[in-house]
Order: structure tokens, then C-alpha cells, then sequence
């Protein structure tokens, strides 16, 4: 009786440090995989605020091109520039609004 206990107690142990080495085995494998998906959201990140950089950088000469157009006297503005320079404005201002609904408002620069 005491020689089966003794195995008992002995495949128990066995199986139980086994089960320790795949539960950390699989650990590991999950933390690394955490890091790349943390990884690969802060390159995803960094990307859409260049993306966002440049097309706040176009938008601001837009603007400021065709305000600056529609300054000069000979210039002959049609509807179209005062049209097109309010449409751009309205854009930026509902990209403003969108992004500050987000809690991303860090990522737009003051005018």
C-alpha cells in the first residue's frame, strides 16, 4: 500500500511540475505576443499622425492660398475659390470636432 501511495504522490508531482512548465511556457508566448501587437499599434499610431500631419499641412495651404488669392484686387476670385476655401474650412473644423470626440485633440495644431 505505502509503494502505491508513493507512486501516486511521485506522478502527481510530476504532473504538476509539468503542467507548471506549460502554463509557463505558454506565458511567455502570450507576453511576447502582447509586445508585438503593442508594437505594431505604436507604429500603426505614429503612422496615422503623420498621415494627419500632412493632410493638416496641405489643408493649411489651401487656406491660406486661396485667402491669400482672394486678397488681391485683380485677381478676379470666382465663386469657386469662396466656395472651395469654405468647404476646407468646414472640413477642418469637423475634423476638429471629431477628433476632440475621440480624445485626440492632442494630435491638431493651433492655427
Amino acid at each position: 500500500m505505502d509503494e502505491i501511495l508513493k507512486i501516486i504522490v511521485i506522478e502527481s508531482g510530476f504532473s504538476a511540475v509539468i503542467i507548471g512548465l506549460v502554463v509557463g511556457l505558454m506565458q511567455k508566448r502570450f507576453e511576447k505576443m502582447e509586445k508585438k501587437r503593442e508594437e505594431k499599434e505604436q507604429r500603426q499610431e505614429a503612422l496615422q499622425r503623420i498621415i494627419l500631419e500632412s493632410l493638416n499641412g496641405a489643408m493649411d495651404l489651401s487656406i491660406s492660398t486661396a485667402t491669400a488669392i482672394s486678397r488681391i484686387p485683380s485677381a478676379h476670385c470666382n465663386g469657386d475659390m469662396h466656395a472651395a476655401l469654405e468647404a476646407a474650412q468646414k472640413t477642418k473644423e469637423t475634423q476638429r470636432r471629431a477628433l476632440t470626440a475621440a480624445g485626440i485633440s492632442h494630435l491638431m495644431h493651433d492655427d
